[in-house]
């Protein structure tokens, strides 16, 4: 069933899930990876929430993302599903995509042109649209 509805999320026509068609995440990190391919496992729970505000048929254009309860920050969405970008409250790149109807992917990367590094978080969520 679950499915099912994720599926017909993805052929919703665009007023469906246009503005105000919010998308919510309750997930747990299973593993975290290091930049170097360094990974454990990690039980962490992670709250995430997708607003769109001015997006076209396919999902593309700008979203209003909180996460872990925090506060609200201008994204990027490239479809409804994401990828999703924003800069967090400490200048950390985020990425977020939905992988599966049950699993995402979290990239936070250090904005450093010297020497980059980024963290992976590998989730387990509870989608809801």
């Amino acid at each position: 069933m679950r499915h099912m509805l994720f599926a017909a999320f993805l052929l919703a026509p665009a007023p469906l899930v246009a503005e105000g068609a919010r998308l919510d995440l309750v997930c747990q990190t299973k593993t975290i990876c290091s930049h170097d391919g360094r990974c454990a496992e990690r039980t962490a729970p992670r709250l995430f929430s997708l607003e769109p505000q001015d997006i076209d048929a396919d999902g593309l254009g700008a979203y209003t993302v909180s996460h872990d309860a925090g506060v609200e920050t201008e994204a990027q969405g490239l479809t409804r599903l994401g990828p999703f970008l924003w800069l967090n409250d400490d200048g950390l790149r985020m990425t977020l995509t939905l992988t599966t109807e049950h699993t995402a992917v979290l990239v936070r990367q250090v904005p450093n042109d010297q020497r980059p590094s980024a963290e992976i978080d590998i989730l387990e969520c509870e989608v809801t649209f």
